[in-house]
């Protein structure tokens, strides 16, 4: 075989283990996308039948507010809400699937309504002055006060059961209004305040004392502080006149704003199945006949 010969022998051996070696590279990839795509499909169905499961939980939320209702004629915050759920099996219907629910109930009523800022597309000056004062006592801005009122009014167009339909949002920190806030000022201020049907009442058994004294006329923060105070130790108001009797100073507008029981309440939820974790918040509204989901995320 001559040199030439062999050189193109080479070349040719050379060629082919480029070929093999693409080949493979290629195979590789293939195999590489295949498997990641295969882990994704895994992960949508592990969430997909987590947060099916998830609905099972929220469906327990919703007989537990009922039995409550049936059973106590009054809310308080050492009552059911002060119950948390944690790791509470929850199955499917047939019983072929499970996973684990923990989650928490906050009284929506015991905080200050955003809504009452603005009554159609008028903006409420005294609620403004009164949300401005509860900004001040929990450490927020309180140019906040003008900024959702006019964000509100803005964006109100009422609906038959009077909520707004064109607002950004279904609490408080999903308003453009506070977005300049950190996590933190966020945290607190859904806390504290809540988006309700205006027409909705303080729960004078689970409210703060910033949110009462805001919200009352007449009533100092340190006034409201024993109040609470006295009313956390179980000394729960079993009337709104039972309250106002402990009032130096209210007006006859009081009656009109409180009561003692509540019908909205925010629901936490998180479903662990195996190392998939999905959470979801729910606003409930609680009816003398039925409780029901008003929306959830």
């Amino acid at each position: 075989m001559s040199r030439s010969q062999q050189s193109q022998q080479g070349l040719a051996v050379i060629n082919a283990l480029v070929i093999v070696i693409a080949t493979s590279l290629i195979a590789v990839s293939l195999l590489e996308k295949q498997g990641q795509q295969t882990e994704r499909l895994i992960a949508e169905q592990e969430r997909s039948q987590a947060v099916w499961l998830l609905q099972g939980g929220l469906d327990w939320v919703q007989l537990l507010l009922r039995l409550d209702a049936r059973h106590t004629p009054i809310t308080t915050r050492h009552g059911l809400l002060a119950q948390r759920i944690q790791n509470m099996p929850i199955e499917t219907v047939d019983g072929t699937d499970s996973a684990l629910f923990s989650g928490h109930i906050e009284d929506e009523q015991g905080k200050f309504n955003l809504l009452r800022l603005v009554k159609g597309e008028q903006v409420q000056r005294q609620q403004i002055a009164q949300l401005e004062e509860l900004l001040t006592w929990i450490n927020l801005p309180q140019s906040l006060a003008q900024s959702l009122a006019e964000q509100l009014a803005g964006a109100y167009q009422s609906s038959a059961d009077d909520m707004p339909q064109q607002i950004a949002g279904r609490r408080p920190t999903e308003l453009i209004a506070v977005a300049q806030l950190n996590i933190e000022q966020k945290e607190r201020l859904n806390s504290y305040c809540t988006l309700l049907p205006p027409h909705s009442k303080l729960n004078i058994n689970t409210a703060p004392a910033e949110v009462l004294a805001a919200t009352i006329h007449g009533l100092s923060l340190s006034e409201a502080l024993t109040l609470v105070k006295e009313r956390d130790q179980g000394n729960w108001f079993m009337s709104a006149s039972q309250f106002l009797h402990r009032l130096s100073n209210a007006d006859n507008d009081t009656l009109k704003k409180i009561d003692i029981k509540s019908h909205w309440f925010l629901v936490h939820g998180e479903i662990q199945r195996g190392v998939t974790h999905v959470q979801q918040q729910a606003l409930l509204h609680r009816q003398p006949n039925q409780t029901t989901v008003l929306w959830s995320q």
